[in-house]
């Protein structure tokens, strides 16, 4: 792993400790994560921040949106 993706997982966890306290705070940094690891090419990391984005859409009640992040996450396998 590089540093960019180092320090990309290292922001993701931080923002997994926020969920439940910053839920739409956090859907928005988790979607900025996930633009770039996608950019990157960082396949774990896209798949990290969409679990941190259904986490937090599950916290904001958000059920449906939840799960198609989590579909999304599983095509990326």
């Amino acid at each position: 792993m590089d540093k960019t993706q180092i320090q990309l997982e290292d922001e993701l966890n931080s923002l997994k400790g926020q969920v439940k306290t910053h839920p739409e705070r956090t859907l928005r940094l988790a979607e900025q994560c996930r633009i770039r690891a996608e950019q990157i090419l960082f396949i774990d990391g896209e798949i990290k921040a969409l679990l941190v984005m259904a986490h937090s859409c599950w916290c904001l009640m958000e059920y449906r949106q939840g799960l198609k992040f989590i579909k999304d996450a599983y095509n990326k396998q």
